[in-house]
């Protein structure tokens, strides 16, 4: 079932990030400004998050901040002023001291998602999941010499009765592909209820264990909980921003029409 065009919910994007590792340039603006054919990252996932059906998102902010100008596609900015000493959950933290117990869409800043991976995400009917891309190893593979140096491991239970996959792992470094079901696209999807449960764990985390988590950490400490993460699977059509060397490769392969992992495309 595809979720009602403009039901209530909230995309916080966390785009506090500096991207040093895009060279100099990445001094001079926050990661999520970095053009990519000729229009700036956030500019994309806010045309997704439109074209998805969602409100104006909440931007976390960080790293030269007065760079992301106030935009109606942009509900508030919320700035994390310790975004330097922390990590990704700890710019989730202060977006959520500032929102109530609603279904909630998390986004990294220097992702781009197909609209459809929006859309697709919210028919999860567990309190929390997360999409995941089975077509991982072809971007992978044009990203770096040795894939397996930066994919992570993402394992799935047994399909449910309803076809359904449940995260049973995830974020461990392995050398072997059978770990690997698919990599985590930097999207998840809390429901009011898994929103409440996400505030209350980071609640009861120390303020320096909080600052120093990741994301995927944090899916871990979920797991640990007990709590139920539903993976959306797909393939395809999103990419993420590490390094130069990978804008230098999306400008290339986004002129080819067979690109798979073309996020202007929808996927598979």
């Amino acid at each position: 079932m595809v979720p009602e065009r403009g039901a209530a919910v909230q995309l916080i994007v966390l785009a506090a990030g500096r991207g040093s590792r895009l060279g100099p340039s990445g001094d001079e603006r926050p990661k999520c400004m970095t053009p990519l054919l000729g229009r700036p990252w956030l500019d994309w996932q806010l045309d997704a998050c439109a074209a998805a059906g969602i409100g104006p998102p909440v931007v976390v902010t960080g790293h030269a901040a007065a760079a992301i100008q106030p935009d109606a596609r942009i509900e508030r900015r919320v700035h994390h002023a310790r975004w330097a000493q922390t990590g990704p959950v700890a710019s989730l933290w202060c977006a959520l001291a500032e929102l109530p117990d609603t279904e909630l869409l998390i986004g990294y800043g220097d992702c781009l998602w197909h609209p459809h991976w929006l859309t697709r995400l919210r028919t999860a009917t567990a309190p929390m999941a997360i999409s995941s891309d089975r077509d991982w190893l072809s971007l992978w593979s044009a990203r770096f010499t040795d894939p397996l140096s930066d994919a992570e491991s993402l394992r799935l239970g047994p399909a449910d009765a309803g076809g359904r996959r449940h995260l049973q792992q995830i974020g461990q470094r392995t050398r072997c592909l059978d770990d690997i079901a698919g990599q985590f696209m930097g999207l998840l999807r809390f429901d009011a209820r898994g929103t409440q449960l996400l505030r209350a764990l980071l609640a009861d985390l120390p303020q320096a264990r909080r600052d120093q988590l990741d994301m995927t950490a944090l899916l871990s400490l979920l797991l640990d909980a007990g709590h139920a993460i539903e993976v959306i699977e797909g393939g395809g059509s999103w990419i993420e921003l590490d390094h130069a060397s990978d804008l230098e490769l999306y400008h290339r392969r986004s002129a080819e029409s067979d690109w798979s992992h073309d996020w202007r495309r929808p996927p598979t």
